[in-house]
């Protein structure tokens, strides 16, 4: 009887020191688990930075191909601008048409970008606008048929433009 105690506290001690062992065991895999979690939460926060980089990087090189290094824009061109636009009748328009306009030239009928495009709405190339460098007028006119022809509105004109961020 003495033996069968005897052998049953040991395999009682030998089922505790087990249980412990599996015990620290599960500690340490919990332990890594959540060391794991951290590492994944970081590399996610870490990629979401990346493609935010990559976000802006792409905007900067559509920015350095297309856009027009014109300035920061000019309350007085906008506000002739946008008189004509009155004058012609497309106040309606003036959002879409202040919007792309604001984009492409910053309100600027000089502005010409690196590879020749020209005018308020920035016409690729520069040579097929038929108006004069401050000629407002007849900008806005050309960029109206532009606008109509190619999209049918300004309002699709604007659409496409922050789709593409061009036009």
């Amino acid at each position: 009887m003495q033996t069968q105690q005897s052998e049953l506290r040991q395999s009682i001690k030998k089922h505790e020191s087990e249980n412990n062992r599996l015990i620290q065991e599960l500690q340490q895999k919990g332990n890594i688990e959540q060391e794991l979690k951290q590492q994944i939460d970081k590399l996610n926060a870490d990629l979401q930075a990346k493609r935010q980089a990559q976000i802006v990087l792409a905007s900067a090189s559509v920015n350095s191909w297309h856009y027009a290094p014109c300035g920061r824009g000019d309350n007085n061109k906008r506000n002739q601008i946008r008189a004509a636009v009155d004058q012609m009748g497309l106040i309606a328009d003036w959002q879409y048409i202040d919007y792309i306009f604001g984009r492409e030239s910053t309100h600027d009928p000089a502005c010409v970008n690196h590879i020749g495009c020209r005018g308020l709405g920035q016409a690729c190339p520069g040579s097929k606008l038929p108006c004069g460098p401050n000629d407002i007028t007849c900008q806005l006119n050309w960029f109206h048929n532009y606008a109509i022809d190619r999209y049918g509105s300004w309002a699709q004109a604007y659409n496409a433009w922050t789709v593409k961020h061009w036009w």
